[in-house]
């Protein structure tokens, strides 16, 4: 209740301490490269998959299910 900053929405993309800290284990468990620059979190998964399909569709693509 004492931190200003904890009343204020966040970095939209998620924490970096948080995104580095997911990258990192991402990493690990999959023995891959990944960055934190390519980790966002979001708020639940239609955030993620509507995030998805923002990425991948363009104007006028149809999705179907």
């Amino acid at each position: 209740m004492e931190d200003a900053g904890a009343h204020l929405y966040g970095p939209v993309l998620g924490m970096p301490e948080l995104r580095a800290a997911l990258a990192a284990e991402v990493a690990e468990r999959y023995a891959g490269a990944v960055r934190p620059e390519q980790v966002a979190v979001t708020a639940g998964c239609n955030q993620a998959f509507a995030a998805a399909l923002a990425t991948i569709a363009g104007p006028g693509d149809e999705v179907q299910a």
